[in-house]
């Protein structure tokens, strides 16, 4: 992956001191610093003592504040905002935003968000990662059908199967893998590929003198889908002749209307049991959250007999999907989904307590959803979802 220059020095004028001794602190280091005391750009203490610590310590700070720079450096605000938006954490995005400087967002992102199960600054990381790849220009392809991507793990795998696909007549790419990033204004979906590259051994030196240090470095394919546009931009390394079959796999692998057909798994609801996917809402219908209750798994062509999972009290259903039951395997057996319970929360008003709304979808394309008006808002928000046609 490609990075940018860092030195201590240079971060540290950046960085607020406040947010500085913050970071340091809670990790037990510089206490003698008097971050307070010190003017602006005033970086020499800080220096000594970074240069007085442990080896080990050093490195971890110098890991972390490495990819804290790197963020301030490629990411910028949007890509903060955008993620802390879509994980349902506005207060923190508008907190975030509201400071002075890039190195400012980013380092308050690591100290709010590094260590959390929210995931939001990793994912800003990989996505400064991804802009800074030595790409080719993006070459757009328009005319396609607009609709929402498929973002869960089968098609992840779909598409770097077919990464892997179109490299490997050149000798790499054994091995890839895809993340999805979303991205809003314009809404849009962003797929990085990572595919094995050919192996690399760099002259190295360390303690023991000169060596070699042989690995495989990764290469990157990007799709960006404008999804409301029907507009897919491609990066990848080639020639321009590439393009159009790279984009060719790219929607056989992820546009439902190729991805899914002749498949009996519904587009409706299989990928709702991805913890990735996600019910944007406006602020103005007051929905606080949407969950998934429970699916049921109905074996096919043999009376009907179904497996029901539900959500617990103290853990998520997809956290009990992921520890305790191995979905493909159900598939593979025979059984698939044929209905999916959802919860909607909704915002209390005044001093009342949230409310919820507890529905089915049930397959094929039915509901127990009435003309009731919190109804008629989630059936809306069925079709922004593309969980109803």
């Amino acid at each position: 992956m490609s990075t940018v220059h860092f030195e201590f020095s240079t971060f540290l004028r950046q960085a607020p001191n406040a947010l500085l001794a913050e970071y340091f602190h809670a990790r037990d280091l510089l206490r003698d610093v008097p971050f307070g005391a010190l003017r602006t750009r005033d970086v020499a203490p800080i220096l000594a003592e970074i240069g007085r610590m442990a080896p080990d310590a050093r490195a971890q700070v110098e890991t972390e504040l490495r990819d804290v720079h790197l963020v301030a450096r490629r990411a910028g605000a949007a890509a903060i905002q955008d993620e802390l938006t879509l994980r349902g954490l506005p207060a923190d995005a508008e907190r975030i935003g509201a400071l002075g400087s890039d190195h400012a967002r980013a380092l308050r992102l690591f100290l709010d968000h590094g260590a959390v199960p929210s995931g939001a600054f990793d994912a800003v990381r990989m996505f400064a990662h991804a802009r800074g790849q030595a790409l080719p220009r993006l070459r757009r392809r328009s005319g396609l059908p607009r609709m929402l991507p498929l973002v869960d793990e089968l098609a992840r795998r779909r598409l770097a199967d077919a990464v892997r696909e179109h490299f490997r007549p050149q000798g790499r790419a054994r091995h890839c893998e895809v993340i999805v990033q979303e991205r809003l204004n314009p809404h849009r979906f962003c797929f990085f590929a990572y595919a094995e590259d050919y192996p690399a051994a760099p002259l190295t030196i360390d303690a023991n003198g000169l060596g070699t240090a042989s690995f495989s470095p990764a290469f990157e394919v990007v799709f960006i889908w404008r999804w409301e546009e029907g507009v897919l931009e491609v990066g990848a390394p080639g020639a321009r002749s590439d393009i159009d079959a790279i984009a060719a796999r790219f929607r056989a692998a992820v546009l439902p209307d190729v991805a899914l057909a002749g498949n009996a798994r519904s587009l409706r609801v299989h990928a709702v049991l991805d913890p990735a996917f996600r019910f944007p809402t406006d602020a103005k219908d007051g929905i606080l959250n949407v969950e998934v209750a429970g699916v049921r798994f109905t074996e096919k062509n043999r009376g009907g007999a179904h497996v029901d999972v539900g959500r617990g009290d103290n853990e998520t259903l997809h956290a009990f999907l992921e520890r305790a039951v191995h979905v493909e395997a159900l598939y593979d057996c025979g059984l698939d989904i044929s209905r999916v319970k959802l919860r909607v929360i909704w915002r209390g008003i005044g001093r009342r307590k949230p409310t919820t709304t507890t529905f089915q979808l049930l397959m094929p394309d039915g509901t127990d959803l009435s003309d009731d008006p919190k109804h008629q808002v989630i059936r809306r928000y069925l079709t922004r979802w593309q969980l109803a046609a």
